[in-house]
Parts: C-alpha cells; sequence; structure tokens
C-alpha cells in the first residue's frame, strides 16, 4: 500500500506539476506578451520583493521558478493523496477542490507576503484564478495516470 501511495504522489506531482507551469507559462503570454513573466516572478522567494524579475526567459530566474512550483505541487500531491487515502468519500472532485482551495487560502492568506507564488505581481485576479484552476483539474485528472492495485 506504501509503494502504491508514492507512485500516486509522483504521478500527481508530474501531472500538476506539469500543467500548472503550463498555465502559468500561457497566462503570462496572454497577460504580459511574454512567456516566462509569470515563472520568473516566483523568484521573488529567494530576491525579495524589490528586485524587478525579468519578462523574458532568465536561464537561474526561470529554471528556479519552475523548480519551486514544481516542488510545490509535489508538496500538495502528498496532502492530496493522504485526504484521498483518509477520506471517506472518494469524491475526485471535491478532494481536488479541497485542495486547491486550502493552496490558495495558504498561499494569500497564511504565509508572509515574500512566500506568495509571485504570479499575482504580472497576472489579474482572473489570471491568478485561472492558475489555480489549472491545480483543480490536475488534481481531478491525476488519477487517470495512477497505477491501479493488485487485485488478491
Amino acid at each position: 500500500m506504501r509503494s502504491l501511495f508514492y507512485k500516486n504522489v509522483l504521478t500527481a506531482t508530474v501531472t500538476s506539476g506539469t500543467l500548472t507551469t503550463g498555465a502559468v507559462l500561457a497566462i503570462s503570454k496572454v497577460e504580459t506578451g511574454k512567456w516566462w513573466a509569470g515563472i520568473n516572478a516566483i523568484y521573488h522567494m529567494v530576491e525579495g520583493d524589490n528586485v524587478d524579475q525579468p519578462l523574458n526567459y532568465d536561464s537561474v530566474r526561470s529554471l528556479v521558478g519552475c523548480f519551486v512550483n514544481c516542488a510545490a505541487m509535489g508538496g500538495w500531491a502528498v496532502i492530496h493523496e493522504t485526504i484521498f487515502l483518509k477520506s471517506k468519500s472518494k469524491n475526485r472532485l471535491a478532494n481536488a477542490a479541497i485542495i486547491t482551495a486550502l493552496a490558495y487560502l495558504i498561499d494569500y492568506h497564511i504565509v508572509p507576503k515574500r512566500y506568495t507564488p509571485g504570479f499575482e505581481k504580472r497576472f489579474s485576479n482572473r489570471g491568478v484564478a485561472l492558475g489555480y484552476l489549472a491545480m483543480f483539474i490536475a488534481f481531478a485528472v491525476s488519477h487517470r495516470w495512477k497505477p491501479v492495485p493488485d487485485k488478491l
């Protein structure tokens, strides 16, 4: 069972990391005209809010932004899988909604401003909401690629 949990976490991490990174890139292009603006904004966690982040690809800021986003999705994947295992309800949409709402609550109302995702500095409220929608979709569909336990 433990092995299945880790496989599910890995699957959810890859799914959510890929989908949210892709969504942030697309939202960046639509809202700023530059693909990397939202991803680079995540780097504010490292340099602080007083440093302007570049709009275009930057070998350090862009890669760190992608890594931080995917690492965050990995953390949420662990929580998602834990909730899914312990939940009496196996409703995937409800569990994905819980994780997404919890992520938003923590990202914007609990952690210090320095540790917010950062893309809110580049995106409209609609763009931020679309980013969280991508997270919801990723967790809602990640079960499609998860291994099925062997039947005894």
